[in-house]
């Protein structure tokens, strides 16, 4: 018997080592797989913070270029504006070329017309005396130098015009520069923009998939853990129904112990009634024939006689059945949670319908219902409370109650036979024997 209940323990230890095991080992699995996945979005936040100084260096870079292309516009409207004043300048000396031009052509127009004549040689010749000469020469030599006058005048003119025009396509082509500055400008800025854009989009669909990574190995664990839940309650299932069978093996072999025990019993003192009667028989025959050889006895001593051995053998008989006697009834279908119940407690009483149903019938049958838990009382899990039948209620038949703990004994709960579990209060009463 020893050896068949530490196999037992053995069995059972074995057992839930196996079923411990691949929940430990996958659930490892998988906090590994999520630890590093969460590593990984860690890295990702460090690079979108380097990434984000990155950016607003950029940002700065492009602040400055902005700077630049406000300042060159401010530039090109000043070369439009001093160009638009040097084309001014340059059309009103070309009105003033043109004015003296004009002027030089009519005065020698005047000379061909009146017939004056403008060299010194002529003037002197044609004067009528010394005075009109000397008049005639100054008057040569005035038209002399107004027209070399007007002639220097139009030279530097000229000149002025082509430095101005000099100076006006030197403007254009500074301008031109800058319209190529601000161009490239333009397109640095644009492609500033681009790597930005580029950036932020990166990092948004790296840490969205590592997020959405991370989501669906937490649901996998969730759904692994869910499925191991189920294979635990299984494997706990088989060993309970392991240690059920071997529950019934061993009290199986007790009854059957008790039986013999019993019948022992009951052959003992059916032999001893046997031998008393005999014995009080003999004496009494005895005692007759010494009373028929000796003296006379009458019919009363006789008759007394046997009342003493009728009184003799009806005490024997009453100590013969005050042995113990199994009551075997057990209205309950056999197999079912009242069944088991009532072959563990015979206080229980016959036909108290199903098991939501022993409350009432109790208290009917004047036994004390409550919410306290007591070694030796009857457990009643109200329907569907603690995985119980939300028809038919369950029972079960407390053995143990230590530091809130509630051990209970039953049968026909997931299937087994007989089952040890532990159990809360909740959805549930208690039946006590007194």
């Amino acid at each position: 018997m020893k050896k068949r209940i530490f196999a037992s323990i053995l069995l059972s230890s074995i057992i839930l080592t196996t079923v411990a095991a691949p929940s430990i080992a996958v659930a490892d699995t998988y906090d590994q797989k999520i630890s590093q996945k969460d590593q990984e979005i860690s890295n990702l936040v460090d690079q979108q913070a380097s990434t984000q100084s990155q950016i607003d260096t950029l940002e700065g870079q492009v602040d400055t270029i902005n700077a630049k292309r406000t300042k060159a516009i401010a530039e090109q409207n000043v070369l439009a504006e001093e160009s638009k004043q040097l084309k001014q300048e340059i059309a009103d000396l070309e009105v003033r070329i043109e004015k003296r031009t004009e002027t030089m052509k009519n005065q020698a127009r005047d000379v061909q017309v009146n017939g004056q004549d403008t060299s010194f040689v002529d003037a002197v010749l044609n004067a009528d005396s010394l005075s009109d000469a000397v008049s005639r020469v100054q008057a040569v030599n005035t038209f002399i130098k107004a027209n070399n006058s007007l002639i220097e005048q139009q030279k530097k003119d000229k000149e002025a015009v082509k430095a101005k025009e000099l100076e006006n396509s030197e403007k254009i082509e500074t301008y031109q520069k800058y319209q190529v500055q601000l161009d490239n400008q333009k397109k640095d800025l644009e492609v500033k923009q681009a790597e930005l854009s580029v950036l932020k989009t990166n990092l948004a669909i790296q840490q969205a998939t590592k997020e959405d990574e991370k989501q669906a190995l937490v649901k996998q664990k969730a759904e692994a853990e869910a499925e191991q839940q189920r294979i635990l309650k299984e494997q706990a299932a088989e060993a309970a129904a392991k240690q059920a069978a071997e529950q019934e093996v061993k009290a199986a072999e007790a009854r059957q112990q008790n039986a013999q025990a019993n019948a022992n019993t009951t052959t003992s003192a059916a032999n001893t009634v046997v031998t008393e009667s005999s014995s009080t028989t003999t004496s009494s025959s005895s005692a007759s024939n010494n009373a028929s050889n000796s003296t006379n006895t009458s019919t009363p001593s006789n008759t007394n006689n046997n009342n003493t051995n009728t009184n003799t053998n009806t005490n024997t008989n009453t100590n013969t059945n005050t042995n113990p006697v199994i009551d075997t009834s057990n209205t309950y279908p056999v197999g079912q949670c009242t069944w088991f119940v009532k072959n563990r407690a015979s206080w229980v009483g016959n036909r108290w319908g199903n098991a939501n149903q022993w409350p009432s019938s109790a208290r009917a049958n004047g036994f004390r219902v409550d919410n306290s838990p007591e070694v030796g009382s009857v457990v009643v899990f109200l329907n569907g409370a603690q995985f119980s039948n939300s028809y038919y209620g369950h029972v079960g038949y407390v053995i143990s109650v230590a530091n809130g703990v509630i051990t209970i004994e039953e049968g026909n709960y997931a299937g087994l036979s007989y089952n040890v579990r532990q159990i809360t209060t909740e959805g549930t009463v208690f039946i006590h024997q007194n």
